[in-house]
């Protein structure tokens, strides 16, 4: 009798397994071989079950084996995302099966072929393991740490990023028992967390392009991770193509975050930042997008640079409001 879920392995198989033994007393303890000859025991199993022992809802409950927890472990090493590293676990059991009786058994089988939720855990496992959690205390010090290496490994080459944590300001304790809905938004007095990147190639570019002190873009995109993280990128043009002099990590994207998201940029500049011009003086023109907090901090940190809007977006922009107002699809 196979039961209505089939999720659910409470069958009341009447498998049973019994062990009796027999308790040696002190004399027998004390004699030669006292433990051949007392510690005597008799198993007896009724192997009788009321469902199929090999098909794929039993193999589906093996625990998984320490080999497969394995060669995942190895192929998130290698780079592999928790959707990828399962999608090629399955083909390598495809290729390597004998027989069609094998990759049925071998993809029903949990042990071999874990689950998808299974597999999420194995990688949140092994990335905690080799980068430590994603929230609190331990994600800034594991960032601390990556940039002070960062530092280390490129600093010769002109490549240099700095950090700075997120910090709470307000208490925000009692807002976690409110109902979501009456829960108040970020506090404006946080201090954001901001990460200022200025590699090797940057640097080169920055010392030998000149489009870098004539015109220079910077774009955004938001919602790049689970925390909503922002991205800032600084780029110029060449006869190749575009070509990039900087990049801003942000928590939000309020005018005073990007503000102070550009001086820590400034800071990591070579000394000949912007084709000679240096990090203080910036280029001659910026391109932005249609963002009024964008546009806003660039005018405070370079104010004698002129800010062009970019066409795209203002046709972008234009084409938007025009549908609003007349409803055309």
């Amino acid at each position: 009798m196979f039961p209505s879920n089939i999720r659910n392995k409470k069958t009341k198989c009447p498998l049973r397994l019994s062990l009796v033994g027999q308790i040696p007393s002190k004399r027998q303890l004390c004699s030669k071989f006292s433990y051949f000859q007392t510690h005597k025991a008799v198993l007896k199993i009724n192997f009788t079950h009321n469902h199929l022992i090999v098909s794929a809802h039993s193999l589906s409950f093996h625990p998984i084996s320490m080999e497969t927890k394995q060669k995942f472990f190895k192929l998130f090493d290698d780079g592999h995302s928790a959707s990828s590293s399962r999608h090629t676990h399955e083909q390598h059991l495809l290729l390597n099966a004998s027989s069609d009786d094998v990759k049925q058994s071998s993809l029903a089988d949990r042990a071999i072929n874990p689950f998808v939720q299974d597999v999420c855990r194995l990688f949140q496992h092994w990335r905690e393991k080799c980068y430590g959690k994603e929230d609190g205390l331990p994600l800034f010090q594991r960032l601390k740490l990556e940039v002070d290496t960062y530092n280390a490994k490129n600093s010769e080459q002109g490549g240099k990023a700095i950090l700075q944590w997120y910090e709470k300001h307000s208490d925000m304790s009692d807002v976690e028992e409110e109902p979501k809905k009456k829960r108040r938004k970020r506090d404006h007095s946080d201090k954001p967390l901001i990460i200022a990147i200025c590699t090797p190639l940057m640097s080169r570019a920055h010392k030998n392009i000149c489009q870098a002190g004539e015109l220079v873009f910077l774009d955004s995109s938001s919602s790049m991770d689970r925390f909503n993280t922002s991205i800032f990128i600084m780029s110029t043009h060449s006869s190749s193509s575009g070509i990039p002099l900087g990049v801003i990590l942000t928590s939000d994207e309020r005018e005073e975050t990007i503000y102070n998201g550009l001086e820590l940029l400034k800071s990591v500049m070579p000394e000949n930042a912007f084709f000679g011009r240096s990090s203080r003086a910036g280029p001659q023109i910026f391109m932005t997008d249609d963002s009024i907090a964008e546009r806003a901090a660039l005018h405070k940190c370079w104010p004698h640079a002129v800010i062009f809007l970019c066409t795209f977006h203002f046709l972008q922009r234009l084409c938007q409001g025009w549908t609003k107002v007349h409803c055309v699809s």
